[in-house]
């Protein structure tokens, strides 16, 4: 399935809390820039957790629950959930 997204040009996100923070971080990266080889198609890719200003702004003023449903909110199409 990541390669039916990649292929159409849509865009992976993800996010983690904790120790899972930076492997989503890490993920990102890999996707972004470790995979990319100069011949096919740029990934898009996204880890919600790597604005922490954003964050803790959205923990302080609303709450730590919805720390990511914000962020994601505003990226999110309906053409690229599954």
């Amino acid at each position: 399935m990541p390669r039916d997204i990649i292929l159409a040009g849509n865009q992976i996100i993800v996010f983690g809390n904790e120790g899972s923070a930076s492997t989503a971080s890490h993920f990102v990266c890999d996707l972004a820039k470790g995979v990319f080889t100069g011949g096919g198609p740029r990934i898009k890719a996204l880890a919600l957790n790597d604005c922490i200003p954003l964050m803790t702004a959205w923990a302080n003023d609303e709450g730590y629950d919805i720390v990511f449903v914000e962020p994601l909110a505003k990226t999110i199409w309906m053409r690229e959930t599954w």
